[in-house]
């Protein structure tokens, strides 16, 4: 390439550069709003402009024999963009939403997941060369931008580990690199790519679990284990236990989350307390109610933060060590629960153990 040339294009990309990372930011913020506005996970979207050692070696590169670059519009991905999903099956879903919102040049794009012959494995990304279609060009945030295109890559968090190792590392397929590292790096493309189809399935597993939980809870089958997903439909659905949540919300002026996000805590005092089945815990609850409302009143005298639905499970837990009256089987559940009373808490473990024993005699 003429050394004037590349002179020109360096001198244009210092003028421009802050323009194109505007221009990225820009880009990068509606990529996100419109992932979120179609509700698509993803682990997350980055920008980077290229830098002026890299732009100085695609064009020799790439230039050498056509003669390919003439001016600074003629590279493609200056600005450039990465889209990280979760799994390998969203990534049809993000290409199809920016085939819906930007003007995507096909010729320079190109699906790295076709290209790959079959028999073998490595880096697998879907790569569009796109601009922002005229509709969005009509808004005056995106007017800066109406020259520039841009590269957009998606993959999946595993393809990304892929390839980030793989340039960590430096290594090209091809027969500079001794056969047998050639053999260890397609092995382990060939496990990252069904790593990558089980991670679907496995979710796919867990949505249809998700369902048949449902519909087992609403038709009141015997044994349904407690785990979060079964125990969280429950929380949900159960008449009863929602009925105690509002009586504690309006009697004792408490605030409700309603958004239930069990922890691992809340299934793991259930178990420690012998509860297997949702049955055993919904008959628990019907049990215990009088017990459980008499626990919220004496615990939460004060208390302004708003309080998880998922609370009653402990409050359940408290009914049924009340049962023996014992401190020693309080200071047990505390411990090996990992219960943790603040330092600086005026109260002991036995104090408040004795409080709950009380409250719970009341309603004997």
């Amino acid at each position: 390439m003429e050394n004037s040339k590349l002179d020109n294009i360096l001198k244009e990309y210092k003028n421009s550069k802050k323009k194109h990372e505007t221009c990225g930011n820009k880009i990068q913020g509606l990529l996100r709003e419109l992932l979120d506005a179609k509700e698509i996970e993803y682990h997350e979207v980055t920008c980077r402009i290229k830098d002026e050692e890299s732009l100085i070696k695609k064009i020799k590169g790439k230039d050498k024999y056509n003669n390919k670059y003439n001016k600074l519009a003629d590279i493609t991905d200056i600005i450039g963009l990465r889209v990280i999903t979760y799994y390998s099956d969203d990534i049809d879903k993000v290409a199809k939403l920016i085939e819906e919102n930007f003007e995507v040049d096909e010729k320079n794009s190109i699906d790295k997941r076709k290209v790959l012959e079959p028999e073998k494995f490595g880096y697998l990304s879907l790569h569009y060369i796109a601009k922002l279609n005229k509709e969005r060009l009509k808004f005056p945030e995106y007017k800066s931008c109406k020259n520039y295109k841009f590269e957009i890559q998606i993959r999946s968090i595993l393809q990304h580990a892929w390839a980030e190792i793989e340039h960590d590392l430096g290594y090209k397929n091809d027969i500079k690199t001794p056969r047998d590292i050639r053999r260890d790096f397609s092995r382990l493309a060939g496990l990252l790519e069904i790593a990558d189809k089980e991670f679907v399935n496995i979710r796919n597993q867990i949505s249809e679990y998700k369902d048949s939980i449902d519909k087992k809870i609403k038709k009141k089958e015997e044994t349904i284990y407690i785990d979060k997903i079964s125990m969280e439909a429950y929380i949900n659905d159960d008449i009863e236990y929602n009925k105690l949540i509002t009586k504690i919300h309006k009697n004792l002026n408490i605030n409700i989350n309603e958004e239930i996000s069990l922890s691992l805590s809340d299934l793991q005092f259930l178990i420690y307390m012998g509860y297997e089945t949702i049955n055993q815990v919904k008959d628990g609850i019907c049990q215990n109610k009088e017990k459980i409302y008499s626990i919220a009143k004496e615990i939460l005298s004060g208390y302004t933060d708003v309080l998880p639905k998922s609370a009653l499970l402990l409050y359940l837990c408290y009914a049924k060590l009340s049962e023996s009256q014992s401190l020693i089987e309080f200071l047990r559940f505390f411990d090996e629960n990992d219960i943790i009373f603040e330092e600086d808490d005026e109260e002991s473990q036995e104090e408040f153990a004795y409080r709950i024993i009380n409250a719970c005699e009341i309603e004997k």
